[in-house]
């Protein structure tokens, strides 16, 4: 059973290496992305206030599907974040077990 049991946790240590990594570019790109994302986002809201004022209702539902799309972009990526986080915990729990 010992030997299995170290056989698994040297198995775990490029996995937890390629989560790392993986955890790393995505983190990243995501604080990257809100950089460029945010001034898009701050745009759409100007022009779906515009075009609240102008009684443009079709195109304020459309920037607002527009503005939804770009903060499911940023809350996906972020959970995605979380999730290689949480497994890279989980094995590094399983590696010192």
């Amino acid at each position: 059973m010992k030997v299995v049991r170290k056989f698994l946790k040297i198995m775990v240590l490029p996995l937890m290496l390629l989560i790392g990594i993986l955890h790393f570019i995505l983190d990243v790109m995501a604080k990257l992305s809100c950089y460029v994302i945010g001034p898009i986002m701050l745009f759409l809201f100007g022009c779906g206030v515009y075009t609240v004022v102008k009684h443009l209702w079709n195109q304020t539902v459309l920037l607002g599907l527009m503005e939804a799309a770009c903060f499911l972009v940023l809350f996906g990526a972020s959970f995605v974040i979380v999730t290689l986080e949480s497994w890279n915990q989980h094995l590094t729990a399983f590696l010192h077990s």
